[in-house]
């Protein structure tokens, strides 16, 4: 059993609504697209695999991966541009459906690991320049809610 198992949400409600709001939308973009098999079997299947096939090299008790800096924002878009550029229909399907799994879970970071995390209860994160934003308010404004 991994050693990074995750019992809690670590998003809040703008957190989950965002990303419920943007994985709908862009599922809904791959279906206004045009969704081909192949753009299913990549989206759904292929991207999915490969991201944990990252986690599995590390290694299932590995420490969680944390990037969540400028490195692990710059790593972030350049696969989001590279994903949206080679295979766009897929890509909305992998994020899409990477964002309702997130939401659903209550995952913060990117939506990237929210299925490995979600298989083998783990907490990798990658920064995402999406939610980043809203993930840090809702955590200050929770923590300013404890405290005072």
């Amino acid at each position: 059993m991994p050693n990074a198992t995750t019992t809690s949400r670590s998003i809040g409600p703008w957190g989950t609504t965002a990303r419920l709001v943007m994985g709908v939308a862009l599922v809904a973009g791959a279906l206004i697209a045009g969704v081909e098999w192949f753009d299913a079997v990549l989206g759904l299947l292929v991207l999915p695999l490969a991201v944990g096939a990252v986690v599995l090299v590390r290694g299932l008790s590995a420490t969680p991966a944390r990037l969540t800096g400028p490195q692990g924002h710059c790593i972030n878009c350049v696969l989001g541009v590279a994903a949206f550029l080679l295979v766009p229909v897929a890509a909305l399907l992998f994020y899409g459906g990477s964002m309702l799994v997130a939401a659903a879970r209550g995952n913060g970071g990117c939506e990237l690991f929210a299925l490995p995390n979600w298989l083998w209860r783990r907490d990798d994160q990658i920064a995402c320049p999406v939610f980043h934003v809203i993930d840090v308010a809702e955590h200050r404004s929770s923590r300013q809610s404890a405290s005072g």
